[in-house]
């Protein structure tokens, strides 16, 4: 791979990488507004008794939140993985235009 073509596809990751970071600083975010309904729920069924429909409606939404959480989870893994991937090729293509940098600005006599 030429230089140009090292630095065009080196802009093109950094891009990626931002996308990924903000893709998971969004997550984190829906993750702890989810844990703050979560505990919301919690808190709200306190004071009632375990058998009434009310407690059993809070107790699925709970659930269902708790679900929500775990695909939150799951899609920030995911993300991850694919930032991680990502600062790896960053890396290599660094190395490989200290490379050719090098290379064409060696002399050999």
């Amino acid at each position: 791979m030429g230089v140009v073509s090292t630095i065009f596809r080196t802009q093109m990751l950094v891009a990626r990488q931002h996308d990924l970071e903000a893709f998971i600083s969004d997550l984190a975010e829906a993750k702890m507004e989810l844990a703050s309904s979560v505990t919301d729920y919690i808190d709200a069924g306190q004071d009632l008794d375990d058998n009434s429909p009310v407690v059993k409606r809070l107790r699925a939404r709970r659930e269902k939140l708790e679900l929500m959480e775990k695909k939150i989870d799951m899609r920030m893994q995911e993300y991850q993985n694919k930032l991680n991937m990502v600062n790896t090729e960053l890396q290599s293509l660094n190395g490989a235009a200290d490379q050719q940098i090098q290379r064409s600005f060696s002399y050999r006599l």
